[in-house]
């Protein structure tokens, strides 16, 4: 038995299991609150030949049908839980859209 639809992945974003609750803002669309994994995995910045900079890569995971719209460029998240160096209320934009073919959607964040 596999992961079949909307209803198997949700499971993942419950936020009484992996997910939790974060404010979601489409361009021209009202807030709504959604659930999703909010998740700040490391990365290096390289510049030519200097020495690379360590810095976080946040990103938010959720199942495509947890929005009534597809997700694009400068949308804004924000997050309701406090993570280390993003206190819940932290206002993020969208800078890049992954959907990963599988019913899920990996949004990576920026600052505003």
């Amino acid at each position: 038995m596999g992961i079949e639809g909307a209803d198997d992945w949700a499971v993942f974003t419950d936020p009484d299991v992996f997910g939790e609750n974060v404010i979601f803002t489409g361009q021209g669309a009202d807030p709504l609150t959604i659930s999703a994994i909010f998740t700040t995995p490391g990365a290096v910045v390289a510049s030519g030949f200097q020495a690379g900079v360590a810095t976080t890569e946040p990103m938010l995971t959720l199942g495509v049908a947890q929005l009534p719209f597809t997700p694009a460029q400068h949308d804004q998240v924000q997050l309701t839980v406090g993570h280390p160096g993003f206190p819940a209320g932290t206002a993020l934009r969208v800078a890049d859209v992954q959907p990963d073919g599988s019913g899920m959607i990996r949004l990576i964040l920026e600052r505003m």
